[in-house]
């Protein structure tokens, strides 16, 4: 995918937003505040705003920021294999 009609298609045909909104909230329910390092979890992600790379593995990496009262505090992430099994997520607070 090289341009941003086929990265939003490619979003929209395997579900991304919704990938990222329901493994954000697991993360949230089943992980403590201390093992996340926040101190509340009244945070969301982005998800107007989904990054994406091809990892030089081809892995397919999407990117959403976290926000706290509408300010970035890091980002969350999924990984994909080339056949759209979830292979890793990512949660790294900046700040």
């Amino acid at each position: 995918m090289t341009n941003i009609h086929e990265i939003n298609e490619f979003i929209e045909n395997h579900n991304i937003k919704n990938e990222l909104t329901s493994n954000f909230e697991r993360l949230l329910k089943n992980t403590s505040k201390k093992e996340l390092d926040i101190t509340e979890k009244n945070i969301c992600i982005d998800l107007e705003n989904i990054e994406y790379k091809k990892t030089e593995f081809n892995f397919h990496f999407f990117q959403s920021s976290i926000l706290k009262n509408h300010n970035k505090i890091g980002y969350y992430a999924l990984i994909f294999d080339d056949n759209m099994n979830l292979t890793d997520e990512l949660f790294v607070i900046t700040c």
